[in-house]
């Protein structure tokens, strides 16, 4: 059950500020897209984002995007915000998240796991051995297989609320 349990749980990615991530000496952000970065059904992101992707380049943070969701959904939206990504990765398994780090050259120890499901993003950064971040998912709309995933998140993350007192931030610190 500690796969499950998140480092931090933020409202949204925004919370991850340079001088929080520096803090922390975490150097590369991997983010899921759906409902972490962008709606689900938002084709490309808002300016916020893009504005928040630049706060991190200039702070010479890496910014890549690890998703499940097929190569031209991922390609589309990463290409127009200018950032790698990787595609089909079949979290919860490890292997997208240690081939972003790879392509980064990255180590698990300064880099973190953005995303907004606990059975996929979250249990994938932990077994990658990196810490991570659960955000809130940006509309309450989701896939089919999303539904049935967040049926079972909420139960484990009133678990965990509950026995770790971990509430939803802000910001890292």
């Amino acid at each position: 059950m500690t796969s499950f349990k998140p480092t931090w749980m933020l409202n949204s990615v925004y919370g991850l500020t340079p001088e929080a991530l520096q803090k922390h000496d975490i150097h590369t952000v991997l983010v899921d897209l759906d409902n972490t970065i962008v709606a689900w059904c938002d084709p490309l992101g808002t300016p916020a984002l893009k504005e928040w992707l630049q706060t991190l380049k200039e702070a010479h943070i890496q910014v890549a995007i690890v998703s499940n969701n097929r190569q031209n959904r991922v390609a589309k939206v990463a290409n127009a915000l200018d950032i790698p990504y990787i595609a089909s990765a079949k979290k919860p398994l490890s292997s997208g998240l240690k081939k972003a780090m790879e392509n980064l050259q990255s180590t698990p120890d300064k880099t973190i796991m953005v995303g907004d499901q606990l059975l996929t993003d979250i249990v994938a950064g932990t077994l990658s051995k990196m810490r991570t971040v659960m955000v809130k998912p940006l509309v309450n709309s989701d896939y089919f297989m999303t539904k049935i995933n967040r049926f079972f998140e909420r139960r484990i993350l009133a678990k965990w609320q509950k026995k770790y007192h971990l509430e939803w931030r802000e910001t890292l610190d």
